[in-house]
């Protein structure tokens, strides 16, 4: 196994078809040399998005095959340069290794600029939220009082991971953000619960919300939820 306790080296910046060259050498034979382990993980802090996430895959396959210790990647997950804290973490959750550490790393991205990034973290932390209940409870924490785009991920996620917290869902149609509100909908629409109070939020939004995005999309759930109810 691989041992990766040395400081990876900076990659040149002007090298991208070597560095893709090497990526797919690694890929087709499925293993790495030392100095190749090396590099994969230097790559974490490469300037080009895409390098970094091939790198975190093959760096993930490695680990997965006993290659490369998942203890030498965690150690990139308290560095100081963010791309290098998500690439790891992005690394050790393809690789079943979605540590505590590695569940606040994908968090920090629910703020990221990058929706891409944002998704990625939102794959990695819904599984994990179906089953731990101390997330859960983070999350509605993040989507009471985090940042905008927190607020958005956190509903999503948890509307994904079966949260029914129908009061968390019915206040995120009342914020002031029309992306935070889609994300509430979504959720409503997702749990498929007609209830009175339920009903009512949407009437309202659909009414009087004033993104004609969110009262479109506010009627069609209202109805779709009516007619479910009136089946049942």
């Amino acid at each position: 196994m691989t041992d990766l306790h040395a400081d990876p080296p900076q990659p040149k910046c002007d090298d991208a078809e070597a560095v893709l060259a090497t990526l797919d050498r690694v890929e087709a034979a499925g293993e790495c040399t030392e100095d190749e382990a090396r590099q994969l993980v230097g790559w974490f802090s490469h300037p080009r998005k895409g390098i970094r996430r091939r790198a975190a895959t093959v760096i993930a396959a490695q680990i997965d095959h006993g290659r490369i210790s998942s203890a030498d990647c965690e150690r990139q997950l308290d560095s100081y340069d963010p791309a290098v804290r998500w690439a790891a973490a992005f690394a050790l959750a393809r690789a079943g290794r979605t540590t505590p550490r590695v569940i606040e790393v994908a968090l920090e991205q629910f703020d990221a600029p990058d929706g891409d990034v944002r998704w990625a973290a939102a794959a990695i932390l819904t599984p994990v939220a179906r089953v731990i209940e101390d997330l859960r409870l983070r999350l509605r924490d993040l989507a009471a009082s985090g940042a905008t785009t927190t607020r958005k991920m956190a509903l999503l996620v948890l509307a994904d991971a079966g949260e029914r917290d129908l009061d968390l869902y019915i206040r995120g149609l009342r914020d002031d953000d029309g992306y935070v509100r889609l994300a509430a909908l979504r959720a409503l629409g997702r749990i498929g619960n007609g209830s009175p109070s339920v009903v009512e939020a949407l009437a309202q939004a659909a009414a009087s919300d004033s993104d004609e995005r969110i009262r479109r999309a506010a009627a069609v759930i209202a109805a779709r939820l009516a007619t479910i109810a009136a089946k049942e």
